[in-house]
């Protein structure tokens, strides 16, 4: 906003530059004042000493009033020993927060920033659930469970402010967010891109293409949901979509994401979890699942399921997707009690 260092020409030093800075750029500002009508700002590295931001935005608190956004700023906290600089870093603090609705946090340090926006992002993004799951080559009653298990579980999902994003893996895909943007749309929800993402393979992708896709995806996500996942051409699980998705998810995250796969959907999702159960120390929130898992009769229960065994096709979907929340829910907490620095 004030110059490129890579653009000298750009900088602006002197006070009439600041002053001709608006006019010239008068389509960037009315692009900024949008975006602080609608968004809220964090501000690092930014000293406040000019008036371009705060002028906007004390225009904007004149009009809008409590429903202005608030914003934030990170700043590094002056030693208290230089009384009178940190006396004037306290007063400029208030006055941001009174006449601008700016809230600061300190460091002590600038290393710890990073490590601050990172926790941040981690927040922001800690409702997004992204659903790797695929079905080639389903029988009858593989189709007819996949088919109410998504639907299911995209209304639960919702219902537990959790946002689905999805890669309109085969067949899956489309019913799972087909689902979930039926239940937003009739439940009226606002912005239902907020709350449902879909984000499809190009169709010619070669498979390296796909694999930069995945790992620019996974990047965006701490939360990942395997269902499905049989692999075409009779090839083994482990070479599916959904078993290189999870392998690439944890080759980026290790244990500091959340992996919940779906057992009783059978193929890849299965194999991530018997791999997981190997390890389950270092995911406590599926020990749940585990469980109730193994209190099952047999090793894969989608024969059971969709044969109504026992109980109804619907009271087995809504154990499988109680379980799954749960271990979302449990893996949530599980990464909010990690410390600043990891």
């Amino acid at each position: 906003m004030n110059g490129d260092l890579d653009s000298y020409e750009s900088i602006i030093i002197t006070k009439k530059e600041l002053q001709t800075h608006k006019i010239k750029h008068h389509l960037f500002f009315d692009f900024l004042t949008k975006e602080l009508t609608t968004d809220t700002f964090l501000f690092v590295g930014y000293s406040f000493k000019d008036d371009l931001v705060l002028k906007n935005i004390a225009e904007l608190r004149e009009v809008l009033g409590e429903y202005a956004p608030i914003h934030y700023s990170i700043q590094k906290q002056v030693d208290p020993k230089k009384t009178f600089e940190f006396k004037m870093q306290q007063y400029e603090l208030k006055s941001l927060k009174k006449n601008y609705g700016i809230e600061t946090y300190l460091v002590e340090n600038y290393e710890e920033i990073p490590k601050v926006i990172n926790r941040i992002r981690d927040v922001q993004i800690k409702h997004n659930v992204f659903i790797s799951a695929s079905l080639w080559a389903p029988s009858n009653d593989e189709d007819n469970f996949s088919y109410r298990l998504t639907q299911a579980l995209a209304d639960k999902l919702i219902d537990n402010k959790f946002n689905i994003y999805n890669g309109l893996g085969k067949r899956i895909g489309g019913y799972l967010t087909g689902a979930a943007f039926q239940y937003l749309q009739q439940s009226h929800t606002p912005m239902i891109t907020s709350r449902l993402r879909i984000e499809p393979f190009k169709v010619k992708d070669t498979e390296s293409e796909k694999n930069e896709f995945r790992d620019s995806i996974i990047s965006d996500f701490k939360i990942f949901i395997f269902m499905f996942g049989d692999a075409k051409s009779d090839q083994p699980v482990t070479k599916s979509g959904v078993y290189n998705e999870y392998l690439r998810a944890y080759k980026y995250y290790g244990t500091r994401a959340i992996y919940v796969p779906i057992p009783w959907t059978g193929y890849a999702a299965k194999a991530v979890f018997d791999n997981m159960c190997k390890s389950i120390d270092q995911f406590p929130y599926l020990r749940n699942m585990q469980k109730k898992f193994n209190d099952f009769p047999s090793a894969s229960m989608m024969t059971s399921i969709v044969s109504g065994k026992d109980k109804t096709i619907d009271t087995w979907i809504d154990e499988v997707v109680d379980s799954t929340i749960n271990a979302l829910n449990s893996g949530v907490e599980y990464i909010d009690s990690f410390p600043l620095n990891q």
